[in-house]
Parts: C-alpha cells; structure tokens; sequence
C-alpha cells in the first residue's frame, strides 16, 4: 500500500475467466466467468456488483466474450488475471503463432477500455480474498466449491490490485464498504424463519 499512490478507478471491473484446461492445452473451454464491480460514490463510498455466468461446453468462444463486453459496465476499467505465458511469445514447431488468448480478446473486442493486467499466482488471490473474510476454496477443496470459485477469485484479484495499487485511506475505507456489502449479501441468502 502506499500513502500517495494511485486513487481507485472510478469504476473497475475485475474479472475472471474459469476454463475447463489451462487456456493453451488442447479442448480448454470458458465454463464460468465472474465479473466484480465496484463503482465508487464519492469519496468514501462504493457500491457492488457481482455477476457469475456458466456456459455451456457447445457454446462458442467469440460469442461469450462478445456476452463479457455487454456486461461491463459503460466508462469501466477492466481488471484481468494476466498469465504469466501471455508474456512470452509462443509459437509451435511450424513456427506459427498461437492463437490469441482470452485477454487478447477482449482489448480487441473493447478498443476504449483500459485493461489492468495483474500477474499474480492461485496463492496470492486465494490469500487476498482470505484477507476480505471470503471463504476461498484451495486446491483440495470440493467439486462444488470449486464450481463456484470464479466470483470469489474475481473478488480476490480486487482485493490484490487495491491493497497493492490504491492508498492507504481508499483501501481502508473500500474494504469496510465492502464488508457491510459482503454482510448484506450474506443475509440474502439466509434461510427466513
């Protein structure tokens, strides 16, 4: 955290792509994306979104990142997990160039949008979004919870990019507004007597 840093986006989009392979291996498809928004209200406030999406193995690539465009939200910087191997030029034995990956497709698809890659490991978004009081699923960790990994794993790479790129206030006061938010989802879904 730094004291004289950069402020927080007005609006910034964190989201996170969950596929069924690592992106390069043959047959890897998208089968879930999260999408966590915060837009701040003033100077101390903010309010949350969250959109959790499943798609279907048939569904085609350009068609769901054309559906990602549509959901993020008008003026949004975009938050995206970078991997590390978008960063080295890959090509195969023929020479060719790999086809272009998730992220690639996205800035094209969304030419005004500021896209803030973020290389970070599975251990340092799942120790972020523990940092949030979120119950982060590991390596171990059931099937199901696994299922729904995307919208605490886009939760958790917010929470990574504001502890490591906003000042010390707004993250103070962005991690309390989003705890009252977190509290009051949680009510949401619990069981009414």
């Amino acid at each position: 955290m730094s004291q004289a840093g950069p402020s927080h986006p007005e609006i910034l989009s964190s989201l996170i792509f969950v596929r069924t392979a690592p992106e390069l291996q043959r047959g890897s498809l998208i089968s879930s994306i999260a999408l966590f928004t915060v837009t701040r209200i003033g100077k101390s406030e903010a309010s949350f979104a969250l959109i959790h999406a499943r798609f279907d193995p048939i569904q085609n690539r350009e068609a769901i990142i054309a559906d990602i465009c549509r959901l993020i939200p008008d003026n949004a910087e975009l938050l995206v997990r970078q991997p590390w191997s978008e960063y080295l030029q890959f090509t195969d034995k023929s020479g060719a160039d790999f086809p272009l990956l998730d992220n690639g497709r996205l800035a094209r698809a969304l030419p005004d949008t500021t896209l803030l890659p973020l290389c970070c490991s599975d251990d340092q978004i799942i120790a972020s979004g523990q940092a949030l009081g979120l119950d982060m699923p590991g390596r171990d960790s059931t099937p199901l919870k696994q299922h729904r990994r995307a919208p605490l794993e886009a939760m958790g790479l917010w929470s990574l990019y504001l502890r490591h790129f906003t000042r010390d206030r707004e993250v103070r006061e962005l991690t309390a507004a989003f705890q009252a938010w977190l509290i009051l989802e949680r009510m949401k879904l619990a069981p009414r007597l």
